[in-house]
């Protein structure tokens, strides 16, 4: 399968709409590379079987190919197989006790019936793994479809995964600066310092806020590092003292290309004073300056609908919800 894309291998799949088409073809084929070529190998089917299984609770297969992404046909109302996805078992935060089926790419009808069927399929096809549910990402406003799913039996516990929020970086530049852009200042760290704060951060505001690991986890070192090697990661100074941590990431997602927000935290007593959009204008700024900007290059991220103030912050900057990813079933976490 080394030539090809998730256009031909699933021809008419979901995308973002876009102005420049071919611009986001060729760049949703590079985001898909790998769950087109590596994970549909047997050679991953092995290492991912190998690296879970022995720590699951049952007997799970021993097929290398259930574990590798797979292609399943989806039959018609009319039993013609017309419609396929692409698949995998995944698990939710790497916590085993939470597998889903991800639906990586489909080009079945966007409504709440087709979606509710393939639902049914590929937990059937995955059963051995014990599936709570199905992800999928849907282009658009979900809002309507959700709710639709809500209503339709085999999907009454669906609910959103996380938001996709993307602007065009050189748009969101021209806007007007933020307030308190004068209070904030970006300064170097090192990934392991900002590990250790960002952990701190998180833990304490999970004190006031227990639900907060449902959906707002910190970024690892090895991701922080990763930022760090790129130039990408700056501690936040407010008033001149360390305030947080801000992280990029040069990477793309669903055919969005750019900078995704990898990180960005301000400690408990520099929270409700509205720093965020200040703390990301100086970021979008100092990536301007630091390298070319491509065209269509985009700031985006994943934000769960619970974490109320970062989706205002992605908002208020400029960014728009672009997509979301859905959970689909009887249950869903």
């Amino acid at each position: 399968m080394s030539e090809t894309t998730i256009d031909e291998l699933i021809p008419g799949a979901w995308s973002i709409a876009t102005s420049e088409p071919d611009l986001l073809r060729s760049r949703r084929s590079e985001h898909f590379a790998a769950e087109v070529h590596e994970r549909t190998s047997l050679t991953f089917g092995e290492q991912y079987r190998d690296a879970v299984a022995p720590n699951l609770e049952y007997e799970a297969p021993k097929d290398p190919q259930a574990w590798a992404n797979r292609v399943i046909e989806l039959p018609t109302d009319t039993g013609v197989n017309e419609y396929q996805a692409l698949t995998g078992i995944r698990y939710r935060g790497q916590n085993l006790e939470r597998p889903f089926v991800d639906v990586v790419a489909t080009n079945i009808p966007c409504d709440a019936h087709s979606i509710t069927r393939l639902t049914r399929l590929v937990l059937s096809e995955y059963a051995q793994f014990r599936p709570v549910c199905a992800r999928f990402f849907v282009p658009g406003s979900t809002d309507h479809l959700l709710s639709e799913l809500r209503k339709t039996t085999g999907a009454q516990g669906s609910a959103f995964d996380v938001h996709l929020v993307s602007g065009e970086l050189k748009t969101l530049l021209e806007r007007p600066a933020p307030k308190n852009v004068a209070r904030v200042q970006l300064a170097p760290i090192s990934s392991g310092e900002a590990a250790a704060l960002c952990t701190r951060i998180y833990a304490d505001i999970a004190e006031v806020k227990p639900g907060l690991p449902e959906w707002a986890t910190p970024q690892d070192a090895q991701s922080l590092a990763d930022a760090a090697s790129d130039g990408l990661l700056r501690q936040v100074l407010v008033d001149e003292t360390q305030a947080g941590v801000l992280a990029f990431a040069a990477r793309g997602e669903q055919g969005v290309h750019g900078y995704s927000v990898e990180e960005i935290c301000l400690d408990a007593p520099f929270l409700g004073q509205k720093l965020a959009n200040a703390v990301l204008w100086h970021g979008m700024n100092s990536i301007s300056h630091s390298t070319a900007i491509n065209q269509g290059s985009a700031l985006w991220g994943t934000i769960h609908p619970h974490n109320a103030p970062s989706l205002r912050n992605a908002l208020g900057v400029g960014r728009t919800i672009v997509g979301s990813y859905v959970w689909v079933g009887e249950c869903a976490f």
